[in-house]
């Protein structure tokens, strides 16, 4: 249930992002409450996910001085970050939401539909890779000997 509500939470975070390069506050911040909320009850909570999953794109928003990635998905990454609460399936998020995104990226680069340095949202591919992940992310890990 807690996986359904997310996916609930992140597509329409995932179409904001997509059509207006921008989160609004109150879905991020109430997708981290949610997330917090739900693994503390449970008794999965793990602040050492969210702050791996806050700090890897903290970093990239840190060095590329916000023209890399935005604000709000590092503050997604970390309401998913406390929803995921396992390194592994961790790990497997931030590679869903890199491997597609860079293929698409590239295509479009070398389309000439976009040019280098160029906004291109980036929640979708974080979102989608955290429903994939929340739903199919353990038989992956058991499927590449990681379960």
């Amino acid at each position: 249930m807690i996986s359904v509500i997310a996916a609930a939470w992140l597509l329409p975070i995932a179409f904001f992002d997509a059509r207006k390069r921008s989160i609004p506050d109150v879905l991020n911040i109430s997708f981290l409450l949610f997330a917090v909320f739900v693994r503390a009850i449970d008794g999965s909570l793990s602040i050492i996910s969210l702050l791996i999953a806050a700090g890897f794109f903290g970093v990239q928003w840190i060095l590329s001085r916000g023209r890399a990635i935005g604000s709000g998905d590092v503050l997604l990454a970390a309401g998913i970050g406390a929803l995921l609460f396992d390194m592994y399936l961790l790990m497997l998020w931030i590679i869903i939401s890199y491997a597609p995104g860079a293929a698409i990226v590239s295509v479009l680069l070398l389309t000439k539909r976009k040019k280098f340095g160029d906004a291109i949202a980036f929640a979708p591919f974080l979102s989608v890779a955290a429903i994939i992940t929340l739903f199919l992310g353990e038989n992956i890990l058991n499927a590449i000997g990681f379960g």
